[in-house]
């Protein structure tokens, strides 16, 4: 669903007006937004396929991606934007393992990662075995310039849940 915001939600009562409807798969799991080319771009998580969406228009229609986010539970941001070399970030938050996608012109991805860590790799990094033990739990952000990599997981030796690993 898109929703058109009123006043920036700051008077009372209802501020939303349902603008479009699209169907995206099943089990929309995750989802982030990106203004790419003047337009808001939507990368959604269905089921572990992942789709874009240009919402510019309600007759356009979600496209596969052709590549999977290997997980229901996985977490999608955005960054690079600002350089003009946006990328998909995908986190699984059962393995742990995080894709990096170079994002192309037409708003689709590389089917190939840009960058890819395991979880054990991340792991290391952050001084456990491993980031991302069990199927839930997989929150990821990055600021636009890509400096800083932000993390929600559960990790392992010692086993600890819902980590936020920056």
């Amino acid at each position: 669903y898109k929703y058109r915001v009123l006043n920036g939600l700051k008077s009372s009562g209802t501020n939303l007006v349902l603008e479009a409807t699209w169907t995206v798969g099943i089990r929309v799991r995750d989802m982030t937004v990106a203004h790419l080319g003047g337009k808001d771009i939507v990368y959604i998580n269905a089921n572990s396929a992942l789709y874009v969406l240009d919402t510019s228009s309600t007759g356009n229609t979600p496209v596969s991606l052709g590549v999977s986010a290997g997980s229901n539970y996985a977490g999608l941001t955005v960054a690079g934007i600002g350089a003009g070399t946006p990328h998909l970030y995908s986190f699984r938050g059962d393995t742990g393992k995080l894709d990096v996608y170079t994002i192309k012109a037409d708003f689709t991805v590389e089917t190939t990662p840009f960058k890819s860590y395991t979880g054990a790799e991340l792991g290391a990094i952050c001084g456990y075995a491993t980031v991302g033990a069990g199927g839930t739990g997989a929150a990821v952000a990055a600021t636009d310039d890509e400096a800083t990599l932000f993390l929600g997981a559960n990790v392992t030796t010692p086993t600890l849940y819902d980590r936020m690993l920056v």
